[in-house]
């Protein structure tokens, strides 16, 4: 164990150098030391060096422990590894002893991975360095001049590489890399000899790396390989590194194989013995050995039959060639024939179709008949019966014969039974036909009237007239039998000798009737019903006759009797026929008759007239014949008094109507009808009706619902005439009463009708514009009424009242009336869903309304107001906008028919109600 005393000792490192200063001090002397390692792995150049310093020297230096000492204080050279430091003074005291180590860096590791060659001569192999120093990068030499760290793509051979790395460090390494022995191939074959041989291949290999695999180009995946063709084969060895090698063998065979062919000369009719086969040997090595199977040994094997016959043929390497050769015969002639006979008697329609088989073909024909040649073609047609011979010769000369015979069916025949129509005109002729011959089986009948009609379809036809007919029928083969019949009937005859009546309406014709062609009994039947055979006195005009005769039968004519036409006699006045005052006048029948007389008895041609009414005159002409004429003589004075029958309100309307019987006077033109107006009996005209119209009237301008009216009516005729007023008649004005109890209502009508006897009043109620009904029946002299049962929930109710005529009716055109009523009047209860405070009522006209009403306020100012309008369920179904004017038109458009409530709004508010029918 050292011991430091009285001294102070530094020891400095930085880096490659260490400074150290001892724990312990001395007055005197001091000592540093400053090291520097070595450089790389293995080197000698590291360094010390000793700095002393002090009052003691010089100084001493070593460090080895003291074992070798130097004045010099630095020490090179230097190994890595541990050094003892001991610095000496003057005195030989020490001043330091430390252990100092001198460091190197890590060695280079490298490790390098060799992918060799794959085959030989390649440069394919690579090398791939690894290394793991303490100072980077590095630099890399090749002794192939390459500075790159790996080679890739080098061939065979040896390889050395100096890594330096950042130090200046250097390594030096070697490596080697072998070349693979040459993939070689070598084969022995067997090469063809016969046409059935085979060549084959055996194939020896080296080198490369083992193991192998083979392919041929006929996909073989042997080594060996047999089963060869002659020509070139290929195979593709490949080693285990994929190196391969292709090799060729070439499969040689002789110039030509033993060949054997021939000629076939076949059997040429069905059953003969004239085959013959010639052979041809070709290639091989001659000479050649011939064996037939019938034991023949020469090339030409003749007289054969049909069948097969081998031969085999060997030369001299014993390769041989066995042929079979077929001797055919064709099949014997034979003919199917298809005969298709004449299919009605006499018909050259006949045919025979025939289908050759066998033999050689082409085939040549010859048909027969009646030992004459008729045809040479296959088939032969439009035949008659009989019998027809075929010869067939082929192309060989092989003949084959036949024959057809061809039959027809029997001659169509018809029998028939006819029966004449019984009565002339009638229909009840009838034949009955019997069918014979043919096929036996007829397939159609037809009857024909002369207008070539069908009338049957059935051997027997009835229901004929009298005329020309023919019958035709067809057989199942088409066969046609026509024959003609004719049907007779009664040839009886009317004639007429006619009398024409000598006047028009004289009544004194006659008609002088004679029956000719027949002897029976006749009865007759005019159509004015007389029954004897002529007929006198009687009327122009169409007269039909029914003459029966045979019992049974009848015939009916007609003739027309004629008349002159009828005359006319006209009555002229001198002052025309309607005269308003009377002066006399005269009227004058027509000139031209013998004679006159006139409804007064007078029997001039001119008449003198003072009295009003018809007057009429006959005259009669030279052949007595009667001619009339009446006119009508108005001496006009004012028209008589006219009656009203009724004055009502029209329930549909609401407009008051006014009904009367017109007169039957032909001068009445017109109707006047008078209206009371408010002073008492003083009517005014309140319009007119035409005579053409008359008896029906509707005061359009009444109204109904505000007062009850009178009314009269006059007869005004063509001289302007007019007749006193009628009696009045007033209609009936209902009101309701406003203030009343709850659900309870009262009318009045406060007059009675006035016009026509009456005992009683119908009372009619509808709620809520449903249909009228009757309430109650009251005396004519009750003049109210208050309705207790007013339905629950009604929000309006409208009543009219009736007065019931005591007999009869009022009828006029389409119009029938037994009551005249009143207006309706209607009451309102409170609208729970719309509550209004009522200023001021809306003018609305009309009230029901078809499609368009008029509703006026006052307006003065112009103000704007809107129009509301709900339905009775409060609910609003229209609103118009813009209303200025204080009168405008309110359409219905969609609206559906009821009662509407209106609410006009603005500065004022308008309220009011609207039935839209």
């Amino acid at each position: 164990m050292r011991t430091f005393l009285f001294f102070t000792c530094l020891l400095m490192i930085l880096n490659s150098y260490a400074e150290f200063t001892p724990s312990k001090s001395v007055l005197f002397d001091t000592a540093t030391v400053l090291v520097v390692n070595a450089s790389c792995y293995g080197l000698q150049n590291g360094s010390i060096t000793i700095t002393a310093t002090g009052d003691n020297g010089p100084y001493q230096f070593s460090i080895d422990s003291g074992i070798n000492w130097s004045v010099n204080n630095v020490f090179t050279n230097l190994t890595a590894g541990e050094y003892d430091v001991i610095v000496l003074n003057n005195g030989a005291s020490v001043v330091i002893d430390t252990a100092i180590i001198l460091s190197q860096p890590n060695v280079i590791a490298v490790i390098w991975d060799i992918t060799p060659v794959t085959c030989h001569g390649l440069s394919d192999a690579v090398i791939v360095m690894t290394v793991t120093t303490q100072f980077s990068p590095h630099t890399f030499l090749w002794n192939t001049g390459a500075t790159t760290q790996n080679l890739q793509d080098i061939p065979a051979g040896n390889y050395a590489v100096t890594v330096t790395n950042s130090n200046g460090c250097i390594v030096n390494h070697s490596m080697s890399i072998d070349d693979p022995d040459t993939l070689i191939l070598s084969s022995t074959q067997t090469d063809i000899v016969c046409s059935y041989d085979l060549g084959s291949v055996n194939l020896s290999d080296t080198g490369g790396v083992l193991p192998y695999s083979y392919f041929w180009s006929n996909g073989a995946q042997t080594q060996d390989v047999t089963d060869l063709t002659a020509g070139t084969h290929t195979v593709t060895v490949t080693d285990h590194n994929n190196c391969n090698v292709v090799h060729l063998v070439t499969i040689s065979q002789p110039p030509s194989f033993l060949t054997v062919g021939g000629i076939v000369t076949n059997v040429s009719c069905n059953g003969m013995s004239d085959g013959e086969v010639l052979i041809t040997v070709t290639g091989g090595l001659s000479s050649y050995t011939i064996n037939w199977s019938n034991d023949s040994t020469g090339l030409t094997n003749t007289n054969l039959v049909a069948g097969i016959y081998t031969v085999t043929v060997s030369d001299q390497n014993n390769c041989h060639d066995t042929v079979d050769f077929q001797i055919v015969e064709p099949a014997a002639l034979a003919v199917i024939p298809t005969v298709s006979n004449p299919l009605c008697f006499f018909d050259v329609n006949g045919a025979v179709n025939i289908t050759v088989s066998g033999g050689t073909q082409n085939y040549s024909y010859t048909w027969e008949n009646n030992g004459s040649i008729i045809s040479t073609n296959e088939d032969i047609a439009n035949l008659a019966s009989g019998v027809y011979y075929l010869t067939i010769q082929d192309a060989n000369n092989c003949l084959l014969a036949d024959s057809f015979t061809l039959s027809q069916p029997p001659a169509l025949q018809i029998s028939s039974a006819i029966t004449s129509v019984t009565c002339k005109g009638g229909s009840d002729g009838a034949v009955q036909a019997t069918i014979s011959g043919g096929t036996g089986i007829y397939i159609q009948y037809f009857w024909y009237n002369s207008q070539n009609q069908v009338v049957g379809v059935m051997p027997s036809v009835s229901g004929l007239q009298a005329g020309n007919y023919s019958f035709s029928v067809t057989d199942n083969n088409n066969c046609v039998l026509t024959e003609n019949f004719t049907i007779t009937e009664p040839g009886i005859q009317t004639n007429f000798f006619i009398s024409h009546l000598t006047c028009n309406g004289a009544g004194n014709g006659a008609i002088d009737l004679l029956v000719s062609n027949d002897t029976s009994a006749h009865l007759f039947l005019w159509s004015n019903n007389a029954v004897t055979e002529d007929i006198t006195n009687i009327d122009a005009g169409m007269y039909s006759i029914t003459v029966t005769y045979n019992s049974i039968c009848s015939i009916i004519d007609s003739v027309l009797i004629s008349e002159p036409p009828p005359g006319s006699l006209t009555i002229q006045s001198s002052h025309g026929f309607e005269v308003c005052g009377f002066s006399g006048l005269t009227l004058t029948a027509q000139a031209g008759f013998v004679s006159y007389l006139w409804s007064t008895g007078a029997t001039t041609q001119q008449l003198a007239v003072s009295d009003t009414g018809f007057y009429s005159v006959i005259g009669r002409d030279v052949n007595q014949c009667i001619f009339t004429d009446t006119v009508y003589i108005s001496l006009r004075t004012a028209p008589d008094t006219q009656i009203i029958c009724m004055a009502t309100v029209d329930t549909s309307s609401q407009k008051n109507v006014l009904i009367w019987t017109p007169d039957n006077d032909p001068a009445i033109v017109y109707y006047n009808i008078y209206k009371e107006t408010e002073t008492p009996d003083d009517f005014v005209v309140a319009g007119t009706v035409s005579s053409l119209n008359a008896g029906y009237f509707s005061d359009n301008a009444s109204s109904p619902a505000i007062n009850n009216e009178r009314y009269k009516i006059t007869a005004v005729d063509s001289c302007e005439n007019e007749s006193d007023l009628s009696t009045a008649h007033k209609t009936i004005f209902l009101d309701i009463s406003s203030t009343v109890p709850a659900n309870s209502l009262a009318i009045g009508w406060f007059d009675t009708y006035e016009g026509f006897d009456y005992s009683q009043y119908e009372i009619y109620r509808s709620a809520d514009s449903s249909p009228f009904e009757t309430i109650d029946v009251l005396s004519y002299m009750t003049l109210s009424y208050t309705d207790y049962n007013v339905p629950a929930n009604a929000l309006n109710v409208c009543y009219r009242v009736a007065a019931i005529m005591s007999s009869g009716n009022c009828t006029t055109g389409t119009h029938s009336y037994s009551k005249s009523f009143s207006n309706n009047a209607c009451y309102e209860f409170p609208n729970t869903i719309n509550k209004y405070e009522w200023e001021e009522g809306l003018d609305i006209s009309p009230n029901p309304l078809t499609t368009e009403a008029t509703i006026r306020i006052k307006n003065y100012d112009n103000e704007t107001y809107s129009l509301i309008v709900k339905d009775i369920t409060g609910k609003t179904v229209s609103i118009i906008e813009n209303i200025k004017d204080g009168a405008f038109i309110f359409q219905k458009n969609n609206l559906l028919s009821g009662m509407y409530f209106l609410e006009l709004r603005g500065v004022k508010n308008y309220f009011g109600k609207i039935v839209i029918e």
